[in-house]
């Protein structure tokens, strides 16, 4: 038994197929299928079911997939100790971010990552909250950033970021804009448009929208982007609430002219750097959320003042293990 025949049956439970996996590995597929049949072998198991359409894990291959993660998190800290005490940040992070925060946070702090850390590659991939959990509880990726609850799964371990209020953007007639002051009750007599329930931001949303949404009024992006979103704003004159970072990629116009902000209690998302207990890659992980705190971009909030703001929470359904 070697680590690299391990390796591979995990590639193989990610990806569901043996020649993604040894794409993923970087082998051709008939070296990872020897070196799978000969693990097979020599545990007098067959770990997967193969047919032309599929592979499916066993019972028994399960249950050592599961020890296999243990052994391969095991030997990742090895080389996490043996990080910790070079002077040089070196390595691959695999970071995943959701696409209401990815487009807004990026750009803020990735350069200096880049100058600070010329040997750290950082593979980002942009996912809804579901997809970025499971490759967090698969080990595909090493830590994310995204819209936590109040408390973290017990799965995860979260260093919080900051926290973003919420602001309403409009189409430029709408009367919501003509108020002089916003409050949150303001918008129960009204329907907005929203992106759809596999987006953890209308979990959010829907906390303050929740009497007209239960009435089947307003409008459900399904698939789509916080962009797209705005200008389905525009056209179905509209409104939506957008996070405050996302007013930067709006014209000077259209902050002046269709924003408008809350008067307290302000509607404010929590945003976290969230990594498995497991904690591997834990110098990797230290030196990006240095990066992050010393780079927090201007309109959001470093601590939470529970008087002036109301926390919305994503839906739970989004964080519960993939196999729930």
């Amino acid at each position: 038994m070697t680590l690299t025949q391990l390796e591979y049956i995990l590639a193989i439970e990610r990806t569901g197929n043996f020649s993604r996996a040894a794409e993923e590995c970087h082998v051709t597929q008939p070296s990872l299928s020897t070196q799978v049949m000969k693990l097979e072998e020599e545990l007098a198991v067959r770990l997967f079911d193969r047919d032309r359409r599929q592979v499916t894990i066993t019972d028994a291959g399960r249950e050592i997939l599961d020890m296999v993660r243990r052994v391969l998190n095991e030997t990742q800290r090895i080389h996490d100790i043996a990080l910790s005490y070079q002077k040089d940040i070196r390595g691959t992070l695999r970071l995943g971010i959701i696409p209401t925060i990815g487009p807004y946070l990026l750009p803020v702090f990735s350069a200096a990552l880049a100058r600070e850390h010329k040997d750290l590659l950082v593979e980002i991939s942009e996912d809804k909250t579901e997809a970025l959990m499971e490759g967090l509880d698969k080990g595909r990726l090493d830590a994310a950033i995204l819209s936590t609850p109040r408390q973290a799964p017990e799965s995860l371990l979260e260093r919080v970021l900051y926290y973003e209020p919420f602001c309403i953007f409009a189409h430029q007639g709408h009367p919501l804009l003509a108020q002089k002051t916003v409050t949150l009750a303001d918008l129960e007599s009204w329907a907005p448009s929203l992106l759809d329930d596999t987006h953890c931001m209308r979990d959010q949303l829907t906390q303050i929208c929740d009497s007209q949404l239960r009435e089947g009024h307003g409008i459900k992006l399904k698939v789509g982007t916080l962009q797209t979103l705005m200008q389905l704003v525009d056209q179905q004159r509209s409104f939506t609430l957008i996070p405050s970072l996302a007013r930067k990629s709006l014209s000077a116009a259209q902050q002046k002219e269709q924003i408008k902000e809350f008067i307290e209690p302000i509607p404010t998302r929590k945003v976290s750097l969230v990594y498995h207990r497991s904690f591997l890659k834990k110098p990797l992980i230290e030196a990006l959320f240095k990066i992050l705190q010393s780079h927090i971009p201007s309109g959001v909030l470093a601590q939470a003042r529970e008087k002036r703001l109301k926390i919305l929470d994503p839906g739970p359904q989004h964080f519960l293990p993939p196999h729930s």
